[in-house]
């Protein structure tokens, strides 16, 4: 392995590339940013991503508690 590779599980490697883009599902085209919207509530903090280009959602992400949601 190199410095931009590790393993996960003995199994599985992570490997970090910076010369291609992922692309976004749903109009596919290549995603060169991610925009986000904040969500708060009484339980906690949600952070929604979205493909610039499409708007269309490629993640949710969610912190729980009263004390991080603050």
């Amino acid at each position: 392995m190199n410095d931009n590779s590790y393993s996960l599980a003995g199994w599985l490697s992570l490997v970090k590339r910076d010369d291609i883009a992922p692309i976004c599902p749903y109009c596919k085209r290549e995603i060169k940013s991610v925009a986000f919207s904040e969500m708060t509530g009484d339980l906690g903090k949600r952070f929604i991503y979205f493909c610039t280009d499409c708007k269309a959602v490629i993640g949710v992400s969610h912190r729980k508690g009263l004390t991080f949601g603050i």
